[in-house]
């Protein structure tokens, strides 16, 4: 194989890895929520009250969502 041939496919393969480890890279779950506060108004004390935050993964790769807590 000529010189100038194997370096061709060298840079070929090289340009290749490098785009394909950039396409990982960039590849992220993303949270959006629809609503990021709510206003309970006033409370009763003692009753309970619930509101539902409703989200979705708006990324290319899958959402985990671990150690939720209240705030």
């Amino acid at each position: 194989m000529p010189k100038k041939t194997f370096t061709l496919c060298a840079m070929l393969v090289a340009m290749c890895t490098i785009i394909m480890s950039c396409r990982c890279a960039w590849a992220a779950p993303s949270i959006h929520f629809e609503q990021t506060s709510f206003d309970f108004g006033r409370v009763i004390q003692g009753k309970r009250v619930t509101h539902v935050f409703e989200f979705r993964n708006t990324g290319d790769e899958v959402l985990t969502i671990q150690n939720l807590r209240a705030g």
